[in-house]
């Protein structure tokens, strides 16, 4: 099955935008989108994003070991979210630098 997420420009710039900034001490910045789910064919799967939130600072683990560490309360409220209101959430981070990412040195796969 293939799948299609579709973002509207100004929530894509805004959620880069928000990426962007700088945290205390993690390397990267965390966010959820919230997505609703469209066509679900045997194909493919299409998504809408209109819009999203993220991870306050205060609800980041400081952990050297990972670029960024999240607790349980914003986990909580991303599986909440998906129970209220019956839509699918996409954990969005970025990796802006050169160079394949890795997993943290604490993952062990």
């Amino acid at each position: 099955m293939n799948g299609v997420l579709r973002i509207p420009a100004r929530v894509h710039a805004a959620l880069l935008s928000d990426l962007r900034r700088r945290h205390a001490f993690a390397a990267e910045r965390v966010a959820f989108c919230r997505v609703r789910l469209g066509n679900r064919g045997q194909e493919s799967m299409i998504g809408l994003t209109t819009e999203f939130w993220s991870v306050p600072d205060e609800q980041y683990i400081d952990d050297r070991g990972s670029g960024a560490r999240i607790n349980a309360v914003a986990i909580r409220r991303a599986m909440q979210d998906i129970l209220n209101d019956d839509i699918g959430i996409i954990h969005i981070h970025l990796h802006e630098f050169p160079g394949r990412p890795g997993f943290s040195s604490w993952c062990q796969v």
